[in-house]
């Protein structure tokens, strides 16, 4: 096939677009709410999926049919009546909590009946932002404080310090209530370890989520507010905590002891808006810009060009399939997601697709071309060592003149014999060898070493993240100039020009791979 640098080669449409490794037709979404906009949490029954709750600004609606078919379960009235947070009781999928804005109410009948038993003191501690069970306990966040019951709510006792005055977040327990909970706040989160009355911090939101003094004073409070935006964790594996912050997926291995960032690479923007984790332990998370999930050290995405709005919330129930609480209303995958599928058919990170080398091969090529490999540190860092080897040689040269004048006498039988000569010259020379030996175990050189690693670290992954950007954007640019078949030309005009420009900064990256193995 022909290859050249600014390919406009359409995609078949029979196939799809590519969505993160996922075909677009494989992984489509469907509205199942019914008209209901601004839904705001979801909940399905594990043990019979055809049961969905989903809380919205309009209250809350309960289906037996998988979203074919809603009915009205709790209509709250005033100015803050949206549902903030449904959850099932302790293995008992008849009881029902809903944390709204004016109180937290309770169902044991399965949505058929409710009853409001808490209440709050103030307005804020009315507006009930987050809740979890953890075995006979429960955890109610709100706009100023963490109670907690013990007696299924008849009594409610607010939290000592920080989280009994602090506005609360979210709050995540495991299902079996034998592990920690957490709950997060303003000022981080925090950490209670089965039944232990007393809260540790385990991850201070101040560190690395924000930089103080840039923010504006009056939005100070409210970007704090949202550094971490909800806890996550594993139902197989307790110990196994996610975040979602502004600035990316933080993951814990150890029950919150050590945190670790995940990669952004294949994300579009690192402000998550939702973290969740299914049944079988797959991760997923929500930007503005669609919802992905986790593989291989890589964000795959799962909905190409978002049609649902601002995201609030997303649930991967039993089944596999995805749900998404948004602005628009509340979608569902349509097919079952198989990430294990998804990995054999990811020609993004095989560069395998027909319409260019994947987004591995390209950010290879282009760590290649800007000679930031990982490889080229080692190499310093083992010749380093094998300098110590080396000896280090010297060369000595000395000379010695004399301007004394003397009398040469000797034999007769020589020309020039008896006669007044000028002193001569002589020179003296030597070599010599010397070892440092110490520089085997540590050298100069390899503090110079560390500073070069971190720097090319950093340029590294500057370039990977450009890169992935670039590559992605120029995929929805493809995808909307395809749509323009029938609109005007002026627009995709400007739409090839766009996709023309994005295909010169991947070339530029890559010193010029891309434009060599595009195909047309």
């Amino acid at each position: 096939m022909k290859k050249q640098c600014l390919s406009l080669a359409a995609a078949v449409l029979g196939l799809g677009v590519f969505a993160g490794g996922v075909f677009a037709e494989e992984l489509s979404w469907e509205e199942v709410g019914i008209g209901n906009t601004n839904v705001t949490t979801v909940l399905v029954e594990p043990k019979d999926p055809q049961k969905i709750i989903l809380g919205a600004e309009k209250g809350i609606f309960f289906s037996r049919d998988r979203g074919k078919h809603w009915k009205r379960a709790l209509f709250l009235s005033g100015e803050n009546r949206g549902i903030r947070v449904l959850a099932y009781g302790q293995d008992n999928e008849f009881s029902i909590y809903a944390a709204t804005g004016n109180g937290l109410f309770f169902s044991p009948d399965q949505a058929k009946t409710w009853k409001r038993i808490f209440r709050g003191k103030s307005a804020l501690e009315k507006d009930c932002l987050a809740f979890a069970v953890s075995g006979d306990l429960l955890y109610l966040g709100t706009g100023s404080g963490l109670f907690v019951s013990d007696d299924q709510g008849k009594n409610w006792s607010k939290q000592p310090g920080i989280l009994g005055h602090s506005k609360i977040i979210s709050v995540a327990a495991s299902k079996n209530g034998q592990s920690s909970v957490y709950v997060s706040c303003v000022e981080g989160l925090f950490r209670k370890q089965n039944n232990l009355q007393s809260w540790d911090k385990v991850f201070n939101a101040f560190s690395g989520e924000l930089e103080l003094d840039q923010q504006d004073p009056f939005d100070l409070e409210e970007e704090l507010i949202s550094a971490i935006r909800s806890v996550a964790i594993d139902p197989r594996d307790p110990g196994r905590v996610y975040l979602a912050t502004n600035s990316g997926i933080m993951q814990s291995l150890d029950s919150g002891r050590s945190w670790l960032r995940l990669t952004d690479q294949g994300l579009l923007e690192k402000q998550i808006k939702a973290v969740a984790v299914g049944s079988d332990s797959q991760l997923y998370c929500a930007t503005k810009s669609g919802v992905f999930f986790w593989k291989d050290n890589f964000w795959q995405n799962l909905s190409f060009r978002p049609v649902s709005g601002e995201i609030y919330n997303i649930l991967a129930d039993s089944r596999g399939d995805l749900f998404v609480a948004s602005s628009k209303g509340l979608f569902k995958s349509k097919k079952q997601i198989l990430p294990e599928e998804a990995g054999k058919q990811d020609n993004l990170k095989s560069g395998s697709s027909t319409e260019g080398p994947g987004i591995a091969a390209l950010q290879q090529a282009a760590i290649r071309y800007a000679e930031v490999e990982p490889e080229k540190i080692s190499s310093w860092r083992r010749l380093a060592g094998k300098k110590a080897w080396l000896p280090r040689i010297s060369l000595g040269l000395n000379r010695q003149t004399t301007d004394l004048w003397h009398w040469e006498s000797g034999s007769t039988t020589k020309d020039c014999d008896d006669a007044l000569r000028k002193g001569h010259d002589s020179f003296d020379w030597g070599v010599s060898l010397s070892w440092e030996l110490s520089d085997i175990v540590w050298s100069e050189a390899q503090t110079s070493i560390d500073v070069r690693s971190r720097l090319n670290v950093q340029l590294r992954n500057d370039i990977l993240d450009e890169v992935t950007k670039i590559y992605f954007e120029r995929m929805r640019v493809k995808a909307e100039l395809e749509d323009t078949e029938i609109l005007e030309k002026k627009k995709r005009r400007e739409k090839q020009l766009r996709l023309n420009e994005l295909d010169a900064y991947l070339d530029g990256l890559t010193g010029g791979y891309f434009c060599r193995n595009i195909r047309d």
